[in-house]
């Protein structure tokens, strides 16, 4: 789990760290006179818009409105599709435990005759075992004095 957390937390401090780089060009780009972006057209309401028309100050709510719907992006979206998927992935995992839980009860149940023959068995051949008589070994000699 440690491990995890880890991943996400680099992952998101590199899509933050991308958010920034994208939001300083954007800034570069619409603050300077000729960019990338100067050109670029919106339509709002059917009305054309174009970042070469935008003062420096509207130019910053754009930028700043994209730094913040990228922010949503990168934060939110993990959590509406990881949390889900997590929580239906334990639901799955927690069924099957319960599923093979009464398979291995069914199975017990079944047999169970079985399992006790073998163990009747597995007793008397332990205790036949237990009774029998060592052999006199040349280690159970003792020395006279």
């Amino acid at each position: 789990m440690n491990r995890i957390v880890k991943t996400l937390g680099w992952t998101s401090l590199a899509g933050l760290l991308l958010a920034a780089v994208l939001a300083a060009v954007l800034v570069a780009s619409l603050v300077g006179t000729a960019g990338p972006l100067h050109s670029t057209l919106i339509q709002i309401n059917g009305e054309p818009v174009t970042f070469a028309h935008l003062a420096v100050g509207e130019g910053l709510v754009a930028v700043a409105a994209v730094v913040l719907a990228m922010l949503i992006v990168l934060l939110v979206v993990p959590f509406a599709v990881l949390l889900p998927l997590a929580i239906v992935a334990l639901v799955l995992v927690g069924v099957l435990v319960v599923a093979l839980g009464a398979v291995a009860g069914a199975a017990a149940l079944l047999f169970s005759p079985l399992i006790l023959l073998a163990g009747a068995v597995w007793l008397v051949w332990r205790m036949v075992r237990s009774d029998s008589p060592k052999n006199a070994t040349a280690t159970d000699a003792t020395m006279p004095r």
